[in-house]
């Protein structure tokens, strides 16, 4: 099917030309030659792109631009015009047009505009749906929990969401979805259009965290052979979480401090202040007033954090929300692997119930991953989720580091090698996040060998991962 493009010139010649290059590039035409007609068309026939003269008859060309950015923002709008005058084409830049050329037409140069503002277009829509996609994952239930402790937890979200606080902190124990929480507040928030980015202070080295964080100018260091920008350059405007943020070096806290007081910072070996708008979400499993006390993290960076604080509880305090967090990663685990599990046997439900989960809704989630992979069954059961009340590992070898030549310690009543086997690579793919690329190396396999070996087991290789 043919795009359609609206075309608006009250000059014959300049519109035939216009309309004649179009059409040999394969584009449907609507011409018109006045700007009420070309609203009245634009209504009609609602074209994908528009061209429009600067100086038309009764409402001039400008004027059309702001009536079509009314009915439709994300409208691409080339304008043409024959005076070079730089006022015109700043208020139609402003006014929110992809392109402005001059008359007479350099076709050449209007076909790479035309394709400039088609991908332009293109990559507002689907950031545009990627956002309402991820909005509407949070409002259909990505925060699950119907407790009394996730009700005050999602009112103090909605709140913060709501308000023009610029800086959250999100604490909880290891695995009760801090990160989550903090997607839940930008996706609540006006924000929610803009960049979320997140920034992990144990997953990068001391020597590179600086550099990721603040960005760096060419020749800064030895490696620096380009200007870099940093994330929280990049988050302006959106959101920037900083997860486990009790692990920061000190000499970095003073520099986020400055980032949180002043709204400014310098790229490493920069000397221009670069000024940033952006909320900041910390989260930490650390009790940070013992780290203040003990020397390990500032105190003037704790009160700026703690001015709005959510507290995330353990899974084990919210004992009616496990039913349906396990039925939601069994929903979304069935999906991804293309399973069609029924549900938990009634066993399964009261082991689910009663066990203390230490490693609270990531370790749930683990668990109900792992069973959905494994089930032979209709209904995942006890042996499947591999826990008990314990904590302990269940009906299956004992994996262990090397010690004395062997890395299985085996039971007395012996076990089948395909178990063994199955259970070393869902430990090892578990040890690696599923990452494939890593678990290959991790035991000493070719990436097509552990492959062959999943599928031998029903296991679902993550393709997105695999170029991790």
């Amino acid at each position: 099917m043919k795009r359609s493009i609206l075309t608006v010139d009250d000059d014959a010649s300049s519109l035939d030309l216009v309309a004649d290059f179009l059409k040999s590039q394969q584009f449907e035409v609507i011409p018109a030659d006045t700007g009420e007609k070309a609203l009245e068309l634009f209504d009609k026939r609602g074209p994908e792109l528009s061209i429009l003269d600067i100086n038309l008859p009764g409402l001039s060309g400008l004027d059309v631009l702001k009536q079509i950015k009314q009915r439709d923002p994300k409208h691409p709008v080339i304008i043409l015009s024959a005076a070079a005058e730089l006022e015109t084409a700043v208020s139609a830049m402003k006014i929110g047009a992809s392109e402005y050329l001059l008359k007479p037409v350099n076709l050449e140069a209007l076909k790479l505009a035309i394709e400039k503002a088609f991908a332009e277009s293109l990559l507002i829509n689907t950031l545009t749906h990627l956002v309402n996609t991820k909005e509407q994952e949070f409002r259909q239930g990505a925060v699950i929990g119907e407790s009394l402790a996730m009700s005050d937890v999602m009112a103090s979200v909605h709140m913060v969401a709501a308000s023009p606080a610029v800086t959250v902190i999100v604490t909880g124990e290891s695995g009760t979805g801090k990160e989550v929480i903090a997607r839940a507040i930008h996706y609540f928030s006006p924000q929610k259009g803009k960049a979320f980015l997140e920034f992990n202070c144990t997953a990068v080295p001391e020597t590179l965290m600086e550099s990721e964080l603040f960005g760096h100018e060419r020749g800064a260091f030895t490696d620096a052979k380009t200007r870099k920008q940093g994330l929280l350059e990049l988050a302006d405007g959106g959101t920037f979480f900083l997860d486990e943020i009790g692990d920061m070096p000190l000499s970095l806290q003073a520099k986020l401090l400055r980032v949180i007081e002043e709204r400014n910072f310098r790229r490493v070996g920069g000397l221009q202040n670069i000024s940033v708008n952006l909320r900041i979400i910390a989260a930490t499993n650390a009790d940070l007033p013992v780290l203040v006390d003990q020397g390990k993290f500032r105190a003037d960076l704790y009160y700026r954090l703690n001015v709005i604080s959510i507290h995330m509880p353990p899974l084990r305090e919210r004992g009616e929300d496990i039913r349906q967090l396990a039925n939601h990663f069994l929903d979304y685990f069935n999906r991804t692997y293309r399973r069609d599990l029924k549900g938990f046997s009634t066993d399964a439900l009261h082991l689910l119930n009663t066990y203390p989960w230490p490693g609270n809704v990531r370790e749930l989630r683990n668990a109900v991953e792992r069973a959905v992979m494994i089930c032979n069954t209709g209904l995942i059961t006890p042996r499947d989720l591999n826990i008990d009340r314990r904590g302990s590992n269940r009906d299956a070898p004992a994996i262990s580091t090397i010690r004395g030549g062997h890395v299985v310690d085996l039971p007395e009543a012996g076990v089948p090698l395909e178990q063994i086997e199955r259970e070393v690579i869902v430990r090892a793919l578990e040890k690696c996040e599923w990452n494939v690329c890593k678990t290959a190396r991790f035991l000493h396999l070719s990436r097509q060998t552990l492959r062959y070996r999943m599928a031998k087991f029903g296991f679902a290789a993550n393709e997105s991962e695999e170029l991790s």
